[in-house]
């Protein structure tokens, strides 16, 4: 029966309008939307970020200028935080003068593009030439991110060294004395 236009009573259907069909779909939507709050209360709290100190940085510092002055290496290493900022950076005695600015840009291209510029020095000889439009991007050998507990806290960059040297990775070898320190940091 059709309810009458000027009556203000309607009359529901036996179990209220709806069919099992929908009841079970809104009990479902009701069902996800508590679980989807839940979920979004426990996501939106503050994460425990890792930090490069200074005397993190120092004791980097200290551990890559020795692996530097041990296969006579004169140069100048920069050290950074996850956004490419300076924390410490150091150029040894009679080390050419833009060593400096190159060794931060090597530790803030690998800071900030969380990989050791080696990989995009060999990108680049490969061709990929598409690198030197990224910013702050230096794509030399001698730069590595560093890293803890998976999450990049900033980057070690060296340059300096004249090629060809003892070695052909110089710069690498004192750049990973760097990581290593941070890692031995960690471990204990």
């Amino acid at each position: 029966m059709m309810p009458d236009a000027s009556s203000d009573e309607t009359e529901l259907p036996e179990g209220g309008g709806m069919n099992a069909t929908s009841r079970c779909c809104i009990a479902a939507f009701v069902a996800l939307a508590v679980f989807a709050s839940v979920a979004g209360a426990q996501n939106n709290q503050p994460t425990q970020k890792k930090v490069l100190t200074l005397a993190m940085a120092k004791e980097i510092m200290a551990a890559t200028e020795k692996a530097a002055c041990n296969i006579k290496c004169q140069g100048a290493i920069a050290i950074v935080d996850e956004a490419g900022n300076v924390i410490l950076s150091e150029r040894m005695d009679d080390t050419q003068v833009p060593s400096l600015d190159l060794a931060i840009k090597k530790a803030r291209t690998a800071a900030l593009y969380q990989r050791p510029t080696k990989l995009f020095e060999e990108r680049l000889a490969k061709g990929e030439t598409y690198y030197l439009s990224f910013p702050d991007m230096l794509p030399l050998i001698g730069g590595a991110p560093l890293v803890v507990d998976g999450q990049v806290i900033g980057g070690i960059g060296e340059s300096g060294y004249v090629q060809p040297g003892p070695e052909p990775n110089m710069a690498g070898i004192i750049v990973e004395a760097g990581v290593q320190a941070l890692a031995k940091m960690i471990a204990h």
